[in-house]
């Protein structure tokens, strides 16, 4: 009579308990892993994002040179570009296919350097605002200028970049907003074909309440990147600032009181 075997170890299939701890596993490390990758996916777009700045910061530099150091910041849509908006100032300095004189009216499609990969996708194709806001002095202390809600010329137009006090420790430019109703974006981008004059022309803020102010009135998202925002300064150098500190005016105030 021929004894039976038992059947190997190799040859036995899993039972439903070591599957389900086996599912548990994977589960508890598809867990573990997918916040650290968001975060690395997060800290990559943060790092593009400072990349886009630095780049405008050395064409704000370029412009400077070619424009008796003058560098562009609120601007206005006229023939005449004695106050060129910033971002179709900038622009030829970074893409060379583009001449100082020119705007192409793609609406910004061939400058991605001009967006930032963390902000949600919108009809929004500048991402970025500058630092309009005009001071004066109040007895001892120096406060945003609120007449320039009703007149703007008032706001800070092109300045000369070694007029600035304190270069680099004034914003010049940092994050859009997210602009979470689109109402921004329904004033911005009117009709089938506005030009890049009258769109580039509503990235600036030139307010206390543009900085500090509510999700209604504030221009700026402080905490773009988590805690904080990426921000441009007069210097050209860019970084990242807390979202405490770049709501602090005093970090906006270029010392000024003359502009072109």
């Amino acid at each position: 009579m021929q004894e039976r075997r038992k059947p190997s170890a190799a040859g036995r299939g899993f039972s439903l308990i070591e599957v389900l701890v086996a599912i548990s596993i994977i589960a508890l490390l598809i867990s573990i892993m997918i916040p650290a990758l968001s975060k690395a996916r997060d800290a990559g777009r943060a790092a593009m994002c400072l990349s886009n700045q630095r780049q405008l910061g050395i064409a704000m530099n370029l412009y400077a040179n070619s424009n008796n150091g003058f560098v562009p910041r609120e601007g206005v849509d006229n023939v005449t570009r004695e106050r060129p908006p910033w971002a179709v100032a900038l622009r030829p300095y970074i893409d060379s296919s583009i001449s100082p004189d020119e705007e192409p009216n793609d609406r910004f499609a061939g400058a991605p350097f001009f967006r930032d990969p963390s902000r949600k996708p919108d009809a929004h194709v500048i991402h970025y605002v500058t630092n309009a806001i005009p001071f004066r002095k109040v007895g001892t202390e120096r406060v945003p200028d609120a007449s320039a809600a009703i007149n703007w010329r008032k706001r800070r137009g092109p300045t000369m970049i070694d007029r600035v006090i304190n270069p680099s420790g004034v914003v010049y430019l940092t994050d859009y907003f997210d602009d979470p109703n689109g109402h921004h974006a329904a004033s911005i981008y009117v009709g089938s074909a506005p030009t890049d004059m009258q769109i580039a022309q509503w990235y600036d803020l030139w307010l206390a309440g543009h900085v500090n102010g509510g999700p209604l009135v504030r221009r700026m998202e402080p905490r773009r990147h988590g805690t904080g925002c990426n921000a441009l300064f007069f210097d050209g150098h860019a970084s990242t600032v807390t979202a405490t500190d770049v709501k602090d005016l005093k970090l906006w105030d270029d010392g000024l009181t003359l502009t072109r």
